[in-house]
């Protein structure tokens, strides 16, 4: 299954609905939504509740855009991971660099203004 990406725009905040394999021949597609996200003043939340795979090019894509984004106080919030790539991302790191919440509500919940 190809990568499917969703994107949806609330105050402050874009959603990346993710589904299915985010591989290497999804890599470029994934890139060109997420790059331009990052480095912005929203919020960007990776909803993952329909994503099977990451690789490592997503994984680098993921990473990239994460140190992009930090220096402006930016957050990259990943939500709904299954356990197994709950486990990928903290193998390769990804968890120290994102902010891994359990579900959609929860990273809506802590990317609102405090």
């Amino acid at each position: 299954m190809l990568l499917e990406i969703v994107r949806e725009e609330r105050p402050g905040i874009v959603i990346l609905h993710l589904a299915g394999a985010l591989h290497a021949p999804c890599g470029q597609e994934f890139q060109d939504q997420l790059m331009p996200l990052a480095g912005g003043e929203r919020r960007i939340i990776l909803d993952c509740t329909a994503l099977t795979y990451i690789s490592s090019v997503g994984a680098r894509v993921i990473l990239e855009a994460s140190r992009k984004h930090k220096p402006l106080q930016g957050a990259i919030i990943a939500c709904g991971l299954r356990p197994e790539l709950r486990e990928f991302m903290s193998i390769s790191g990804l968890d120290s660099v994102l902010c891994i919440e359990e579900d959609l509500a929860r990273a809506l919940a802590s990317s609102s203004p405090s």
